[in-house]
């Protein structure tokens, strides 16, 4: 069926025969229903428009090369029914950059995951799922590891870095940002910080810290807010449900940065205190009452080089390996101990 973009499978349909939709090479959008329980052997081999595939929670087994040579499959959601993934389940998606493995699977087939350079697998610590990635040398990060990026795996976890160590002291300015917005956002607080302004921002926290707890005490003792919006902004829950609110039930001055055109949200009024461009930031901050800005400085992070394939150390138990400066060369040694 070489011509056929979408399909929707019925909810009576239990099972998804053996190459049933094989060399579709433009299915681009399957939308599943309830019910389904088994996907056959190669049922969507070879499909290079499939993009996107979320299973209906009724999925019990992936069969073998399910989705094997869909090249350019990025985003893949797996329910928590799923028991069993097949030979070759995924072999050759080369795009796919994560997924997250439920703990009911007690099998994963060989090669499931082979030629996809890509691929982090979230699992939970000490899983059959962990177990698998450790023999098969897959990159992988567990759940709570996961949540604490935001649901974003960051490109190359290999090396996580942040330019600068968050301010603790006061007055600071408190950064409202999507992960998914990451790169753009730390080059402009960056140059604000270098620029003498005090930041905090979430990856300065320290680890051990109850994340939720320690953000609405940031926001209750920032001197701003500085919220930066786009369209992932919007729909970040973390953004939406918990920060603003925070800052408009502390009477904080919030800053809105539009970083996308047309993407804003609404604010009861009198609790912004400007909205501008980037370039706009500094005026904005300097209007604001109570907030000072200190002498230039240079922006020094610590970069942490962690790969969770890499599970060859004596014990069993991996390693980080750090990089810092001399001049946060205490800092850097209470993160490591507390993390040791």
């Amino acid at each position: 069926c070489r011509g056929l973009p979408s399909i929707t499978i019925p909810k009576h349909v239990t099972k998804i025969g053996d190459r049933a939709f094989c060399n579709c090479v433009r299915l681009a959008q399957i939308t599943f229903r309830e019910g389904l329980r088994e996907i056959g052997k190669a049922a969507f081999n070879q499909c290079p428009a499939l993009t996107s595939v979320t299973l209906p929670n009724s999925t019990e087994v992936i069969g073998d090369d399910a989705f094997s040579d869909c090249a350019n499959l990025s985003t893949l959601t797996i329910p928590d029914s799923v028991t069993g993934i097949g030979d070759r389940a995924f072999r050759s998606c080369e795009n796919l950059s994560s997924v997250t493995i439920p703990e009911r699977v007690t099998r994963i087939g060989d090669g499931a995951f082979d030629q996809c350079p890509k691929i982090t697998v979230i699992c939970k610590e000490g899983s059959y799922t962990n177990r698998y990635c450790k023999e098969n040398r897959l990159t992988y990060l567990f759940d709570y590891q996961y949540e604490a990026f935001h649901g974003v795996v960051p490109s190359g976890i290999e090396m996580l870095a942040s330019p600068f160590l968050a301010d603790e002291e006061k007055p600071f300015v408190f950064i409202s940002y999507s992960h998914k917005d990451r790169d753009k956002v730390l080059a402009i607080i960056k140059d604000l910080y270098e620029s003498g302004w005090k930041i905090w921002y979430d990856e300065g926290l320290t680890i051990g810290d109850r994340y939720d707890e320690t953000l609405e005490n940031h926001v209750k003792n920032c001197s701003a807010f500085l919220l930066f919006l786009t369209e992932h902004t919007l729909n970040s829950y973390y953004c939406r449900e918990n920060e603003i609110p925070w800052a408009i039930r502390y009477g904080k001055p919030i800053v809105k940065c539009m970083l996308e055109e047309g993407k804003d949200c609404e604010i009861e009024a009198g609790a912004v205190a400007d909205t501008v461009a980037p370039s706009e930031i500094e005026p904005a901050l300097e209007k604001i009452s109570g907030l000072t800005k200190g002498e230039c400085r240079e922006a020094k992070g610590i970069q942490v080089v962690v790969n969770p394939a890499d599970r060859d150390g004596a014990d069993g138990d991996g390693f980080a390996y750090c990089l810092y400066t001399e001049r946060n060369a205490a800092a850097a040694k209470a993160i490591m101990l507390e993390a040791r």
